[in-house]
């Protein structure tokens, strides 16, 4: 993938979440350095996840799956779970796939640029 740093891979990632409503779950890592990454919670959940269990809706854990895949190579997502999401929220992942795929770390800043402060929610929780 086309990361530039650790940083920009947890804006992506706090992004993703942020589309449901869920941006605690992954936190950005703001200019001084301070830690970021998925929270204590999201560790959690993504265990649940994993052992068949979680508390959050089925978006949610599509999200923290796809989340954590882009955090750190680890998460399993079904295309089928991907396409049961809101079009706005495959539209969403189908944009950072393509802009992540390559070598060229400034099109992931245009697709956060793009969906940073993009509310989905809206459209995912009406349904």
């Amino acid at each position: 993938m086309g990361f530039r740093d650790e940083k920009q891979r947890a804006m992506v990632c706090h992004a993703l979440m942020r589309l449901v409503r869920q941006e605690k779950l992954f936190l950005p890592i703001d200019d001084i350095g301070s830690s970021g990454g998925p929270s204590g919670n999201a560790m959690r959940e993504f265990t649940l996840i994993l052992e068949g269990g979680s508390h959050l809706s089925r978006g949610e854990k599509t999200m923290l799956s796809l989340a954590w895949y882009f955090w750190n190579g680890y998460g399993n997502v079904p295309i089928g779970d991907i396409m049961a999401l809101e079009p706005s929220l495959v539209e969403a992942i189908g944009t950072l796939i393509s802009a992540s795929s390559g070598k060229n770390p400034l099109l992931i800043d245009q697709w956060i640029d793009a969906w940073k402060g993009v509310d989905t929610a809206a459209d995912y929780f009406a349904s």
